[in-house]
């Protein structure tokens, strides 16, 4: 069903991680080093209405920087693919 907004101060922010690969788990890799963003404080608007948000402000907290935060995603980052991107992407 679509609905139509109809407030003239109405703004969508829309974020994509996408990563295409035969190998599933080249691209797997590739998203989670694109996301070490989504630890820092100008991501935190978009990210704080997500179910696991406080998950990741968590591991945010307890790493060191942006990388060791991507790198540290793992099955954490499987579980936002199957939540939110695509849940038919198997976490392996």
């Amino acid at each position: 069903m679509v609905k139509q907004i109809n407030v003239a101060d109405h703004e969508i922010v829309a974020y994509n991680f996408a990563s295409v690969d035969d190998d599933p788990a080249v691209a797997r890799g590739r998203v989670r080093d694109a996301q070490a963003v989504v630890g820092e404080p100008d991501w935190q608007p978009p990210v704080a209405v997500l179910e696991f948000a406080s998950e990741l402000a968590e591991l945010r907290r307890n790493t060191g920087s942006p990388a060791a935060f991507a790198r540290r995603l793992g099955a954490m980052t499987c579980r936002w693919v199957q939540r939110g991107m695509m849940r038919t992407w198997p976490c392996s």
